[in-house]
């Protein structure tokens, strides 16, 4: 698809997912070359359990970014929609952890770096989400369906992701 021809919504989950797929190969670090994960964010080399976090980490977030690329290019407007409205509400829940826990005094040096680096990418992605989200929303056909089937994630992974996190 040509991205001059797509809309503001399908370019925002297009941004988004490279960001996502970023953020996750940042998480799983070392074994695709990258800076440790420990190292990165606590100042420590990551062991075993804390690895392992990480790659699954970063696997959801990779898993969110190719979602968001895939109902970007192969569904419908409502859908596309819908999506954006969801990166939104999972930008707002991760606001509050960003505000809450990366304080220095609470998450350490490292800790607070990661988070400052997260809270930006958020706070962009929430104004740009908002402004796609301005030009209203369509009634879908099948809003739990969305693309023929409920395999599609855009609904039912990050929903679950994120009621998870919260939890944690």
């Amino acid at each position: 698809m040509d991205f001059k021809k797509m809309s503001k919504s399908q370019k925002t989950l297009c941004g988004t997912a490279l960001l996502y797929i970023a953020y996750g190969a940042m998480f799983i670090g070392a074994p695709l070359g990258l800076e440790d994960s420990g190292l990165k964010f606590t100042g420590v080399k990551a062991g075993p359990i804390f690895q392992a976090a990480a790659n699954w980490g970063g696997i959801g977030a990779i898993f969110l970014g190719l979602d968001n690329i895939f109902v970007a290019l192969k569904c419908s407007k409502e859908m596309i929609q819908r999506t954006v409205s969801l990166n939104a509400i999972g930008c707002i829940i991760r606001l509050g952890v960003f505000i809450t826990a990366g304080s220095q005094k609470w998450g350490g040096v490292h800790v607070h770096k990661e988070y400052l680096q997260g809270l930006a990418i958020t706070v962009a992605i929430l104004a740009v989400c908002i402004d796609c989200l301005r030009d209203g929303y369509g009634k879908a056909k099948h809003p739990f369906m969305g693309c023929n089937s409920l395999t599609h994630g855009a609904l039912i992974v990050p929903t679950a992701l994120m009621m998870i996190y919260i939890g944690m």
